[in-house]
């Protein structure tokens, strides 16, 4: 199995849009995450929770308690909430606060004309693949002579929706002009 990147991967689950490779992809990817998760390889010599695998006797009776006895202490800021160790895994309120866009807007790897060209482009590969699933549909459609009345209820919500958005769309992309 290959090991693909986030961003490979929401590629490859752009461009494929059949039900069949869309699950074959999900599947891949859990499994994939199932097995960094199962992998005791890498933890060498013992486990520091003493009482990790400690489970209840025939009589229903515990052995002991797992988890933080033992001289761990509780990683929780009181409220319930996890404290990471490490301050990189710390999210602060600004970073939580300010969105996928301003931090975006804030990456400073890329120009700002930089970001709308790769942005456009992304765009513009995305908009052909609609086109193309679009018209395999219409084709589809004359082929087996499929009457429109025909389609199913939310099909007709989906189109009208679709062609609202489209409209909306255009709409914005002219002020990009």
């Amino acid at each position: 199995m290959s090991q693909l990147s986030g961003k490979d991967l929401l590629r490859k689950l752009v461009r494929e849009y059949s039900q069949d490779r869309w699950r074959k992809l999900v599947r891949e990817l859990i499994e994939q995450e199932l097995d960094e998760a199962n992998s005791t390889a890498s933890v060498g010599g013992e486990y520091s929770t003493p009482h990790a695998f400690q489970g209840s006797n025939k009589k229903g009776k515990g052995k002991g308690k797992a988890g933080y006895t033992g001289g761990h202490d509780e990683p929780t800021d009181g409220t319930g909430h996890f404290i990471a160790d490490d301050p990189k895994l710390r999210k602060t309120e600004s970073v939580v606060n300010e969105g996928r866009y301003h931090a975006w807007r804030n990456d400073e790897s890329l120009t700002p004309k930089q970001k709308i060209g790769m942005a456009m482009r992304e765009t513009r590969d995305n908009l052909t693949e609609l086109e193309r699933v679009v018209r395999y549909n219409v084709r589809l459609k004359n082929e087996m002579k499929v009457d429109s009345r025909d389609y199913w209820k939310n099909t007709h919500k989906a189109l009208s929706k679709i062609s609202e958005r489209l409209v909306k769309l255009a709409n914005k992309v002219g002020q990009l002009h």
